[in-house]
């Protein structure tokens, strides 16, 4: 199982998910550095460490302290839950690239032995049948405890890469603005799409076994083959957000609804 997902962590530390090898004392010590010049040129030298919290809270959650007056503790609890919610994304993200890492990577091995025995003269299609039936049903066994988590991820990626697009085209004001919202941008759609590519290809993988079964010969051809067939294409195997499945075509659909919606916003004068 770790093998089969060393990929899977090393692409999350590649995408910046979360830092997997940690931070030692230098590098840290030359973040907070780094911090602390950027806030001093954020908010001006401040003339105490109260003064410095106000300006600081009131700049991030502007949202909230427009609305409500402003307390030190407020702004505590915005950050302790602002820091949670980035990693519960990035821990959800990880959770569905590696489960869905080991299982691709437990249908290859499937496919591999429905290969291997499509080869042969005499094939057990049976056995191969329910060995695909146990595998199918390990898939919904996963879906059952994930499906609710992979509905809020994909929201949540459709509501941010949105807002995101949004910003990019209206709220440019200065070249420093515009550089940041194109890479966030583009660093948003990419880890969309690689962390859904990898829990599509679970559908791709589980529909392979078809070309084998129509390259069976009429002399071999049995009611065990056509059960195999119509399981597969009847019943898709994948992980769904409750009410959809994750598929490659159900990614090409989140991408015309994202087009429509850029095309209206570009229409509207805001």
């Amino acid at each position: 199982m770790h093998n089969c997902l060393r990929r899977a962590m090393r692409l999350c530390r590649w995408m910046g998910f979360f830092p997997i090898e940690g931070l030692d004392q230098s590098s840290f010590t030359k973040l907070s550095m780094l911090f602390s010049q950027l806030a001093f040129r954020c908010f001006g030298k401040p003339d105490n460490i109260s003064d410095f919290f106000e300006k600081y809270y009131s700049f991030v959650h502007v949202d909230y302290f427009k609305y409500i007056p402003y307390n030190v503790w407020i702004g505590v609890l915005l950050q302790i839950a602002n820091i949670q919610a980035i990693f519960l994304w990035c821990f959800s993200d990880v959770l569905l690239m590696s489960v869905s890492t080991y299982l691709v990577t437990y249908f290859q091995i499937l496919n591999k032995i429905i290969y291997t025995n499509s080869s042969e003269k005499k094939k057990n299609w049976k056995r191969l049948r329910l060995l695909y039936s146990r595998a199918a049903a390990l898939i919904s066994e996963v879906d059952s405890h994930m499906s609710s988590m992979c509905l809020v991820t994909f929201f949540v990626y459709l509501y941010f890469t949105c807002w995101q697009l949004y910003n990019t085209i209206h709220d440019i004001r200065t070249v420093y603005r515009a550089v940041y919202y194109i890479y966030s941008t583009i660093y948003l759609i990419v880890r969309c799409f690689v962390t859904s590519l990898m829990a599509a290809n679970i559908n791709i993988v589980a529909r392979k076994p078809l070309v084998a079964l129509y390259d069976v010969p009429s002399s071999e051809y049995s009611i065990e083959v056509q059960r195999f067939q119509m399981q597969i294409k009847y019943a898709p195997v994948a992980l769904s957000g409750v009410s959809f499945n994750i598929t490659r075509k159900t990614i090409l659909n989140v991408i015309s609804t994202i087009t429509t919606y850029e095309l209206v916003m570009l229409q509207l004068p805001i």
